[in-house]
């Protein structure tokens, strides 16, 4: 989720792009400006096309969140283990889910808002 929506303030250069709806709505613009810059760091244009830049950034994003998100199922496996909990695997993966999604929500609301 945080690659899905820095993505957004990454391919614009700001987070107007996302926030007006825009990219909801097909436009011959929307088209032609696939190959124009898609990252913007710090007002800077990086010279990489939006049709290489997009799928690249959120397959990185991908994988680092799976990576992640193993790391945080083992050490809770580990941590319920220390405690002598007994869970299911669906039970772990499901409160992991809900620990990660609402705090990257929130996260990403919170920071919409300090822009």
């Amino acid at each position: 989720m945080i690659g899905f929506f820095l993505d957004y303030r990454l391919f614009a250069g700001n987070w107007d792009f996302y926030f007006s709806g825009a990219w909801a709505r097909r436009s011959d613009e929307q088209l032609t400006d696939l190959l124009k810059p898609g990252f913007y760091l710090f007002d800077h244009a990086i010279p990489i096309s939006k049709l290489i830049a997009v799928p690249l950034f959120l397959a990185l994003f991908s994988i680092g969140g799976y990576v992640l998100g193993r790391l945080l199922e083992k050490a809770y496996k580990t941590y319920l283990k220390k405690k002598r909990a007994v869970l299911s695997p669906e039970e772990v993966q499901h409160r992991l889910f809900t620990v990660c999604t609402a705090s990257i929500f929130n996260y990403f609301f919170i920071l919409r808002d300090v822009r």
